[in-house]
């Protein structure tokens, strides 16, 4: 049965709104700066590394856990997928005592959410074993999305076509992580990049709405990300720092997840990078 998709309510704050209105005339400025980027841009290859694994034997949970998402799920801006948002994960979570017992990563430079469904069923085996089943889930997607100006009803159904192929999977539980503040993005010159970070507001408020009216997911809002530090040199993506910082916030909450008896927070000590901050220290 298809699930009915809501269109969420105006989510955008009367500040937003006038903002969205004064750069609503520069659109044909911003179309030939889309144009130039997508010319011009510094693109870097996907990490290299492991996109799957176990966890310590010591210090795993008997959650499985499934990452599947675009470019900066990919390791898009890091050499190695130990550097990557995978994982720094991974080890948060070890840290904490509870790896997934099985990870796998699937993603995709380049992947909207309409993209997700194919990429998971070319990536998991077509039977149902234990092997292509999972706990838990973590989706990062919507920057192209965003980029590539996706009305939000659209997105929304997207969303829901990937979620119920996760429940498929058995996964109980899918953390859907929020959108980057993308008038941080360096390498989108103004007036784009104050208009695609307005955008990538509002999808994010659309993905906390729609995900509280679906059982089972949950959406993380990224911690602040605009200390240029964390970028990778691309000026999109986040680097090494950006992807510790971004882990960690999602390692607290899927900490809570995995032992749901358990105060996060207390799992974790101290970390190089604050997960409410984003400035490395």
């Amino acid at each position: 049965m298809q699930t009915r998709v809501l269109t969420p309510p105006a989510l955008s704050s009367p500040r937003e709104a006038l903002a969205l209105a004064l750069l609503a005339p520069a659109a044909p400025l911003m179309l030939l700066q889309g144009r130039r980027v997508r010319r011009d841009a510094l693109r870097l290859p996907e990490a290299a590394g492991q996109r799957e694994g176990q966890g310590p034997a010591d210090r795993s949970s008997d959650k499985r856990l499934l990452i599947v998402g675009d470019s900066s799920a990919a390791g898009v801006g890091v050499s190695n997928q130990s550097q990557a948002l995978s994982g720094q994960l991974v080890e948060a979570l070890a840290l904490a005592g509870v790896a997934p017992r099985r990870w796998q990563l699937i993603a995709r430079t380049g992947a909207a959410a309409a993209d997700l469904p194919a990429l998971l069923e070319r990536g998991l085996p077509a039977d149902s074993s234990a092997s292509s089943r999972f706990d838990v889930a973590l989706v990062v997607v919507g920057v192209n999305d965003v980029t590539r100006a996706t009305p939000i009803p659209r997105w929304l159904a997207d969303l829901d076509r990937i979620h119920e192929q996760l429940r498929g999977l058995g996964v109980a539980v899918t953390l859907f992580s929020g959108l980057p503040p993308m008038e941080r993005f360096t390498a989108l010159p103004q007036p784009l990049r104050s208009w695609l970070g307005l955008q990538a507001r509002r999808y994010d408020r659309a993905l906390g709405h729609w995900s509280q009216t679906r059982p089972g997911a949950l959406h993380q809002v990224l911690p602040r990300l605009d200390d240029p530090a964390l970028l990778a040199s691309d000026g999109f993506h986040p680097g090494e720092a950006g992807c510790a910082v971004w882990a960690q916030a999602l390692a607290l909450r899927l900490t809570s997840i995995f032992i749901p008896d358990q105060s996060a927070a207390s799992a974790f000590g101290s970390s190089r990078f604050a997960p409410d901050s984003s400035i490395a220290t």
